[in-house]
């Protein structure tokens, strides 16, 4: 049986196709896709020519699409312990997660990065791989089941999409990039945090040391500072140096 498919006898092409794709986690991607423009679009320096965006915009979505997939790759197991996972495609085992998607999500790595490179410059596509990096190694593998500090430092895979698009038009990155990616890098916490204390129990019996699992109740404060911080520095254009 081919390698990337696997209990998929007498299901539609369609129905195939969206299993396919689900393990891309297309709409994270898309997001992900979104914040790269806004670094390129508040880069004081030109942006380039439209098509180049374009390229520019499907090369960070290909480069999310493959961290994503690698993400439920090495999750699937885990993935079958939570309600809400445990219909992923490799987690159900509609997919068999095999050496041939280990193969394709590194290749649309590659071409990514390297497109990037070739197309902007070394700064640009460098971003784009540690975004990819992190989210797919540094979260998924490093930190996920070891620390409650897992998403804060997972976050910053969004962070580097905007440093990426303001790359893209300036290799040096002005102040305003740098705290859009630091705005970024601060909205991700509570916004996962106020998710997972939702899901507390399907982590806590997953082994996964999510901040409500660790703490208990006092999540909830935590977020609520957090959220003010990231309200605080939204506010600091100043900061930037800009007026």
């Amino acid at each position: 049986m081919n390698t990337m498919g696997a209990q998929t006898a007498g299901v539609s092409s369609a129905a195939r196709l969206r299993l396919i794709l689900g393990v891309f986690k297309l709409r994270i991607g898309f997001l992900i896709m979104l914040t790269a423009l806004a670094g390129l679009a508040i880069s004081p320096a030109p942006a380039p020519p439209a098509w180049q965006v374009l390229v520019m915009a499907l090369a960070v979505l290909v480069a999310s699409a493959s961290s994503g997939a690698f993400n439920q790759f090495v999750e699937a197991d885990s993935d079958r312990s939570m309600a809400r996972t445990r219909s992923r495609a490799f987690a159900s085992g509609a997919l068999h997660a095999g050496p041939a998607w280990m193969a394709v999500i590194l290749v649309l790595l590659a071409v990514a990065v390297a497109v990037t490179w070739l197309m902007f410059n070394g700064a640009a596509a460098l971003y784009l791989f540690l975004g990819a990096f992190t989210y797919g190694v540094i979260y998924t593998i490093g930190l996920k089941r070891r620390t409650w500090l897992n998403i804060v430092f997972g976050g910053a895979a969004g962070s580097f999409a905007v440093l990426t698009g303001a790359a893209v038009a300036d290799p040096a990155l002005g102040p305003l990039p740098l705290l859009l990616a630091l705005i970024l890098f601060l909205w991700t916490p509570p916004h996962f945090w106020s998710l997972a204390i939702a899901n507390r129990d399907e982590y806590a019996g997953a082994g996964i040391p999510m901040l409500p699992v660790v703490v208990g109740v006092s999540a909830a404060r935590i977020v609520h500072v957090n959220a003010w911080v990231l309200v605080l520095v939204s506010f600091c254009r100043r900061c930037s140096g800009q007026d």
